[in-house]
């Protein structure tokens, strides 16, 4: 439904997993789990929105008499829940608990009843809250290895509908019995030191489930030298998607080295000795409990020379830059280091056959990453521009300072790329960098892969900055304080990235808001003053189709316009409740884990200032659909990914599922509806099809991919390597890269029409559609050699009406894409501080030069002849403001397409530019399609096209077009653009 967020965003989630999910269960699990953090306290702040005291009065009734539980009362502020009462009822089941306003989570425990759980929100004065506990369930679990026999220790935990977890440990007869659960399914987790953790889902109540759990695995690492012979003393790192830091060991006498207590799954592995190195092999995979031999080669490797210099100066060098090599962009083993005095750092060994990505960041400046071929050059230099400030002040609608108030910096860089400042991921990554430059921690030959001499390295948390009191989480704070308002309501931003950006103000008692959108130009200063809501509040209750209330539902809120987004379970009694909420939100409901499956959406609308209850319905759940999926001879195919797109307007199912050995598998709630379906799977062509909602099964053949071959070369035959192929064909974009050798290949290619774009840095773009022919893969469809010629350039610079020069303003040839994905960059060249630019890449004779600036305008210069291999100066360019180019999207969230207008008597609006990497080219649409409808509505001018697109991030918006003769419905998510 969305895309996944970024690095800060994730340290959030899973810290408030701890918390939040990890409220007492069994007795094991009380030393675990019964530490909740308290939120960091905000400076004296003199907000007109201060916390006043509230009072919640609670009544506990079991089936039929009063019950002495244990309540607890967790207040939820920016995603952390903080403890503010524990006490126990009374004989009569009643319980005072005192607090501030807020949203509160209420927890009831008592022996022989499952817990109970309510979401309230407290306002100022007394409240009443009734909770029914039921009585408990329980489960027994044994826990046995593959020859039968009991393990002890093992620890058991289960979740069933309450995030909340019950755990124990087994016995010396490996047996374990979880009281205090509520109603079945449950999910059970059981690990053990030695064995490789299982997860068992769908568990119900009425027998003893019985788990085996299998010795960890091993990998057999031989590491050869020159002439094949066995190199001792070599080091070989291991990693892998759950294991970091990256682990080292060295060779022995026999050139090998065996590493043990490995889960199942797949391994980064490389070595290195002295100038040498293997390549890296990222995919060694590893069954569970299995062995496996793995054989490293050793090559002469490459060092790389790197030279950090400040931009637009005479080329001083910075020092103290933290620099970062990548074997491939997204290395397993990025290598470290640090400038000296002179700006320069020699990073390796890498292996000479493979591209690499340098990023050079410091503090004070922007980080730039450039691509390197070590067999071409063995040295770079990195020019860094100088980061900007941004100061102000947060003030309420009465005009009384904020503080406490955190802020983040969002927006678009000078190159057209994202800006995302938030100085806790700075704080992470310099951590994780202080942390690597050790290099990989060293293993310990005890037999398990998780013993380490010394402590274990801690991953930086981001969301507190302070040793927290007793009884709570001690989280040590990361070196980057987050940016938050003083207690005037003022803040100083620093260092902020140049560009077009905007200030994002978060504080728990006010909705979230946002500066208007500022140009800063590198090492200035600018200033915004941003005012605060204090936003409604929603409280309400899911229930089911019968009206029956539906137990820790989890009901997501998303905010129309801005990037709010919300997300917790509803209590045993379907309620739930929301503080500071802006006007304009959407829920989605789910009943179970999977946040792909919404089982409803609801628009709600809350004046300023006001309360709002609703009651959400789910409609009845609808039976799965079976898909069958088998190979052109009708053969069951099994482990082929099945994605999954609801097509009908009363439904947001989107859902991954995967065939099993009879090549069959079940989309819940699927049938009934219309759906789209593509199915994929490795030697085969991806399909892409439609099922009518009155099937019950669905038949799907897959028939063996092609593969596609090219070749780009230059103008004189010599191969270039690192071009960008992309492949459109009905079935959507892929992208490819050259290799030296200038050869590109892809792989299980549907049969049919293909049109490719070749893109060279150095070298005019180059376009040619090929048939792919149905071969049965058993011949590849060879490409004509793309010969490739020397680009023509433009330069120029870009004013305003007044001759001052506009820095950030995109170029392009033609059309500039007007509408990005948050986390995409652009095709197109920007104007520097001074206002120049350079657009290369571009093709001989007569092109039509655009340019554009954001909030500003756009002009364009036709009858340009460049020819290639030179460059053409266009002097001045003067873009100013005009009425229409201000209009922009009411909401962050929307559909990364630029669209035009068709010419003629009717204007169609049509799109004329897709992002690329976003969410609508990934739904497949396309330059050239014309927008028919947008969420049912009909489109007849692009201001009204856009408003209908935009809208909450995270949220579907069914789209229709027409392609040609064809009229096609496609369900995008709406993902975070920007201008």
């Amino acid at each position: 439904m969305r895309a996944p967020r970024r690095i800060v965003e994730l340290l959030f989630a899973l810290l408030t997993l701890v918390v939040l999910g990890g409220i007492p269960g069994a007795p094991f699990f009380a030393a675990r789990y019964d530490r909740v953090a308290k939120a960091v306290p905000h400076p004296a702040s003199s907000t007109s929105a201060e916390t006043k005291a509230a009072t919640l009065e609670i009544a506990i009734l079991g089936s039929e008499h009063p019950v002495v539980a244990r309540v607890r009362a967790y207040r939820v502020q920016k995603g952390v829940a903080e403890l503010v009462a524990d006490t126990k009822t009374d004989a009569g089941g009643h319980a005072l608990l005192h607090s501030g306003a807020g949203e509160h989570w209420i927890l009831a425990d008592a022996d022989g009843f499952s817990r109970s759980s309510a979401m309230v929100l407290l306002v100022p004065g007394t409240r009443h809250l009734d909770l029914a506990m039921s009585p408990e369930h329980v489960l027994a679990v044994r826990v046995n290895d593959e020859r039968g026999e009991a393990i002890g220790a093992a620890e058991v935990e289960c979740v069933g509908g309450d995030p909340v977890p019950v755990g124990a440990r087994t016995d010396e007869k490996g047996l374990a019995t979880l009281h205090r659960l509520g109603v079945a399914p449950w999910v059970v987790r059981v690990r053990a030191p030695g064995f490789g953790e299982i997860e068992r889902r769908g568990i119900v109540e009425g027998q003893e489930l019985v788990i085996v759990l299998h010795k960890l695995g091993s990998l057999h690492v031989i590491v050869l030298g020159e002439g094949e012979r066995p190199e001792s003393g070599a080091t070989v790192q291991i990693s892998s998607a759950t294991l970091w830091p990256s682990r080292r060991s060295e060779t022995g006498k026999d050139g090998s080295v065996s590493i043990a207590g490995l889960a199942e799954g797949a391994y980064a592995l490389r070595a290195s000795k002295g100038g040498h190195a293997s390549e890296t092999e990222l995919a060694v995979s590893l069954e569970r409990g299995a062995e496996k031999e793995v054989t490293l080669r050793l090559r002469q490797g490459a060092l790389l020379a790197v030279r950090v210099v400040e931009g637009d100066t005479d080329r001083t060098p910075v020092r103290g830059a933290e620099v970062i090599l990548a074997e491939g962009g997204l290395s397993a083993f990025p290598i470290e280091g640090t400038t000296g005095k002179d700006g320069k750092v020699v990073l390796g060994p890498v292996s000479p056959t493979t591209a690499v990505i340098v990023t050079a960041r410091g503090l004070g400046w922007v980080s730039k990453s450039v691509s390197v071929d070590p067999s071409v050059s063995a040295s770079v230099e990195i020019a860094l521009a100088r980061a900007g400030t941004v100061e102000g002040r947060v003030v309420d609608s009465r005009g009384f300072p904020v503080a406490g108030a955190t802020l983040v910096v969002v927006g678009t860089d000078f190159q057209g790329g994202p800006v995302d400042d938030d100085p806790r991921r700075d704080g992470f990554r310099s951590s994780h960098f202080q942390s690597a430059l050790a290099g990989s921690v060293p293993l310990v030959p005890a037999g398990e892969l998780g013993v380490m001499p010394g402590p274990v390295p801690p991953i930086p948390h981001t969301a507190f900055r302070e040793p927290l009191s007793t009884g709570a989480l001690a989280v040590e704070g990361p070196s980057h304080p987050p940016w938050v308002t003083k207690g005037d309501g003022t803040f100083e931003l620093s260092p902020v990235s140049p560009g077009r950006v905007r200030v994002v103000v978060r504080h728990p008692e006010f909705v979230e808001a946002e500066s208007e959108i500022i140009s800063l130009a590198p090492g200035m200063k600018a200033r915004v003053e941003v005012e605060m809501h204090g936003g409604g509040s929603l409280e309400g209750h899911v229930v089911d189709a019968r009206g029956r209330p539906v137990p820790h539902a989890r009901v997501t809120l998303l905010a129309t316009r801005g990037s709010m987004e919300r997300s917790i379970r509803a209590g045993t009694d379907g309620s739930f409740a929301f503080a500071s909420v802006p006007s304009e939100l959407t829920l989605l409901v789910a009943r179970g884990d999977d946040p792909l499956q919404i089982d409803a959406r609801v628009e709600v609308t809350i004046p300023e200032g006001k309360s709002k209850e609703i009651t959400v319905t789910l409609p009845e759940a609808r039976p799965p659909l079976l898909v069958v999926v088998t190979d052109d001879r009708e053969y069951p195919l099994s482990n082929v990914q099945i994605s999954v797109v609801s097509l009908d307007p009363s439904s947001q199912l989107r859902a991954t599922v995967f065939t099993d050995s009879r090549g069959e598998a079940q989309v819940p709630g699927a049938r009934g509806i219309l759906l789209s379906l593509e199915v994929r799977a490795p030697g085969h062509a991806t399909t892409k099809m439609r099922v009518s909602g009155g099937l019950e099964r669905a038949l799907v053949r897959l028939v063996p991919g092609e593969s596609l071959r090219g070749e780009v070369r230059d103008a004189h035959g010599r191969p270039v390597g690192a071009a960008d192929v992309s492949i459109s064909a009905d079935i959507g974009v892929r992208h490819v890269r050259t290799d030296k050798k200038g050869l590109f290949a892809a792989s299980d290619v549907a049969p049919g029409r293909v049109t490719i774009v070749v893109n060279a840095e150095g070298f005019a773009s180059a376009t040619r559609s090929a048939d792919v022919g149905a071969t049965n893969g058993r011949r590849g469809t060879d490409v004509p050699v793309f010969e490739l010629e020397d680009e023509a350039v433009v330069e120029g610079t870009v004013v305003d009406a007044k001759g001052d020069p506009i820095a950030g303003a995109r170029v392009a040839k033609d059309s500039v894409p007007v509408f990005l994905a948050s986390g995409a960059g652009a095709r197109s060249f920007a104007s520097d501080a001074k206002g120049r630019f350079r657009l290369g890449s571009l093709p001989e004779g007569e092109i039509v030069v655009e340019v554009y600036v954001p909030d500003v305008g756009r002009t364009q210069v036709r009858g340009v002849h460049v020819r290639r291999g030179r460059s053409t100066d266009l002097g001045k360019i003067v873009v100013s403001g005009d009425k229409e180019s201000r209009k922009g999207a009411a909401s962050r969230g929307g559909v990364a397409i630029t669209l035009g207008e068709t010419g003629g008597d009717v204007h169609d609006v049509v799109v004329v530019h897709v992002a690329e990497g976003s969410e609508a080219e990934r739904a497949g649409l396309a330059p050239g399609d014309l927008l028919s409808e947008v969420g049912g509505r009909a489109v007849h001018a692009i201001e009204e096209a856009r408003g209908l697109l935009g809208g909450a991030v995270g949220d579907d918006v069914l789209v229709r077009v027409k392609r040609g003769e064809l009229s096609l419905v496609v369900r995008i998510a709406r993902e975070e653009v920007r201008r």
